[in-house]
């Protein structure tokens, strides 16, 4: 539990004042979700951390020798994996890479990516309710992309389909898009 909450105050510090795109929430609130989503679903502390962490790579000036330094190696692994490696790529070419490399991670990095998907697409259902079809604006690719990010994601995390969360998971991306 020590080194969750390190990993607790490495997020916050990190993201600092970050707020959820488009929105007027800190951007802390999902790391800290991905989190909580792994550790209810059982998940050891490694991957919880690495939950927590998860976007420290790719949005923060993290660097992956702080990682390594501060949570080691495994976890930094995680981290990467669940990671977009090249974000100069255009968007469609990012979330194609990511789906394909889903279909063949390794259950925890699957885990990881369930849990971060499954956060996004709550905020995507609530926010639909809150306003309407304006939430698609504030996505660099609008709904029909989306929903082919999504629906592809549900068929790459398939092999989850045993989990509660992937169901929740599939249940949502069915509510949001079809």
């Amino acid at each position: 539990m020590i080194r969750i909450k390190k990993a607790i105050r490495f997020a916050v510090k990190a993201h600092g004042d970050q707020m959820r795109k488009g929105t007027d929430f800190p951007y802390i609130e999902h790391p800290l979700h991905v989190g909580i989503l792994l550790s209810k679903a059982g998940m050891g502390d490694e991957v919880v951390i690495a939950g927590i962490l998860h976007d420290t790579l790719e949005d923060t000036d993290t660097t992956e020798d702080e990682l390594r330094s501060e949570f080691g190696e495994e976890i930094l692994k995680l981290i990467k994996l669940e990671s977009e490696p090249d974000r100069t790529l255009p968007w469609n070419q990012r979330k194609n890479h990511t789906v394909e490399h889903l279909r063949n991670a390794s259950r925890d990095v699957k885990m990881i990516a369930l849990c971060d998907k499954l956060s996004n697409i709550m905020d995507i259902e609530a926010d639909l309710v809150a306003y309407g079809d304006a939430l698609w604006e504030r996505f660099n690719a609008g709904y029909e992309e989306q929903k082919w990010y999504y629906i592809s994601l549900v068929d790459a995390l398939s092999d989850l389909g045993d989990m509660e969360l992937y169901q929740e998971f599939n249940d949502k991306v069915s509510s949001v898009f079809e």
